[in-house]
């Protein structure tokens, strides 16, 4: 909190500096406007609306089971739109529709990685296919919907999710 406020309190002196600037009614606007903004940042008023603790639901047990349970550096495939795994697992995935590749090199590599695992219904993937990804990607885990028949062994499983081993 020590460096937060004291960058807040930098960016406060920065602005009714440069307020000089403005005419004399512009300068009470943006003096309220930065008190009723800056301040209570300043003094820890806002809180997140939600810490990782509270999220809930079979999509987050089988993220937590993973943070609490894999390698920190395991690579995991999972569903493309299982949205709180990386954040909750705190682990790397293959791939994800949250990712915004920065590189032109980034984004083809995103594209492939997509349509490794689009080409067919993902509920729908086979051993197979996922041997074929294992081949190319340092994988150590997916993550499949519970009816999504395999033969790896299952390490985790929820009404939703199971995890399965490929190492």
């Amino acid at each position: 909190p020590q460096p937060r406020n004291s960058l807040l309190l930098g960016i406060l002196i920065f602005l009714l500096f440069s307020m000089s600037k403005f005419k004399n009614g512009h300068k009470l606007k943006l003096a309220v406007a930065m008190g009723i903004f800056l301040i209570p940042i300043f003094f820890g008023r806002f809180k997140p609306q939600i810490s990782l603790n509270e999220l809930k639901g079979e999509e987050v047990e089988v993220a937590r089971f993973a943070r609490d349970n894999t390698d920190r550096d395991a690579v995991f495939l999972i569903p493309a739109n299982l949205e709180s795994f990386r954040l909750v697992a705190q682990r790397a995935i293959f791939v994800d529709f949250k990712v915004d590749p920065f590189s032109d090199d980034a984004r083809r590599e995103w594209y492939k990685r997509m349509l490794e695992i689009n080409g067919t219904k993902y509920n729908q993937i086979t051993d197979l296919k996922i041997g074929d990804i294992r081949k190319n990607y340092q994988i150590s885990y997916v993550v499949l919907f519970s009816e999504t028949k395999t033969s790896f062994p299952v390490i985790y499983e929820n009404a939703k999710y199971k995890i399965v081993a490929l190492k």
